[in-house]
């Protein structure tokens, strides 16, 4: 498969992410006000969510390739993004212990934040150190500071979110922010490639 293909599957499925798990609890009767509150929270209510982010990760580990750096940000991502599945959020449902490990709620919730950090970190670095110095088109250079802004402004809604000064839906918004940065940066390393194998 070619990679441009793959990187049109990641950028779709990062781009549908939200949407869909949020759509995907819409008509599930009694659930909590604040189920919709982060991404993360609908882990509890339908499984689009942890399907999604599987698929994603089974995509993922189609690119790499001899650039270490790439594989070494893919690893850390792809590891990140499982650790988001294995070890679901702070529940909405107030259930003491959660996820296929059983772990205490607050115990998973902080390895689950933990990867969250990591993931955003290394998306990040994946997009500014593999992604735009590939890019050798001047305009297409300025979309990038686009792309990092987005995710920069995202990371710090996120950590608004886990302050008690600020609503808790926030991170839903800075997910929304961090999902469209990195999704824009997979489209557009994927239209290059076209460019370029043209």
């Amino acid at each position: 498969m070619k990679k441009k293909i793959i990187y049109n599957i990641i950028a779709s499925l990062l781009l549908s992410l939200l949407p869909l798990s949020l759509l995907s609890c819409i008509f599930i009767k009694n659930k909590p006000y604040n189920w919709w509150y982060t991404i993360s929270d609908t882990y509890y209510i339908s499984p689009v969510f942890p399907i999604i982010t599987i698929l994603i990760i089974v995509f993922m580990l189609f690119c790499f390739s001899k650039n270490k750096m790439e594989n070494t940000f893919l690893t850390l991502i792809v590891i990140s993004l499982l650790g988001i599945v294995l070890f679901p959020c702070s529940n909405v449902y107030g259930l003491i212990r959660v996820g296929i490990f059983n772990l205490p709620d607050k115990t998973s919730s902080f390895f689950h934040t933990f990867f969250s950090v990591v993931m955003i970190t290394f998306s990040f670095f994946e997009i500014h150190f593999v992604f735009y110095p590939t890019i050798t088109n001047r305009r297409v250079k300025k979309l990038f500071y686009l792309y990092f802004s987005l995710i920069v402004l995202g990371s710090a809604i996120f950590i608004l979110g886990k302050t008690k000064i600020f609503p808790k839906y926030y991170e839903l918004f800075s997910e929304l922010i961090i999902l469209i940065g990195c999704s824009a940066s997979w489209f557009t390393k994927s239209f290059y490639l076209t460019n370029d194998n043209n």
